[in-house]
């Protein structure tokens, strides 16, 4: 079944938790939507980069989806950011849940 924003954000919230993310981090992506990102040895929030925050805009309006997390590394192609996302059909979100925990293997939309 298709899924609001706030469902998908509470969903992600879980998964943060989960993941046991920096707890600022998840309080500010609760109370603000604020969504964190990590690269090398930092943390940011993507809303201090335009164009990232732009990008995650785009997605989360064009599929439908919550981002709630973002890496960013350099690879042999080039930049790459991976947008830790919760889907729209509920229908994933045990399996999500269940592959995060076990496995470490999540949802992402990557692009470079």
């Amino acid at each position: 079944m298709k899924t609001t924003q706030e469902q998908r954000k509470q969903k992600a919230v879980e998964l943060m938790q989960k993941l046991d993310i920096f707890k600022p981090y998840i309080e500010s992506f609760k109370l603000e939507g604020w969504t964190c990102m990590f690269e090398m040895y930092g943390g940011y929030w993507t809303h201090q980069y335009d164009e990232l925050e732009a990008k995650i805009k785009e997605i989360e309006e064009e599929y439908g989806l919550t981002v709630y997390a973002v890496t960013h590394d350099l690879t042999e192609c080039g930049e790459m950011y991976s947008m830790l996302i919760v889907p729209q059909d509920d229908e994933d979100w045990d399996y999500l849940i269940e592959d995060t925990v076990k496995d470490n293997t999540f949802y992402a939309y990557s692009y470079h």
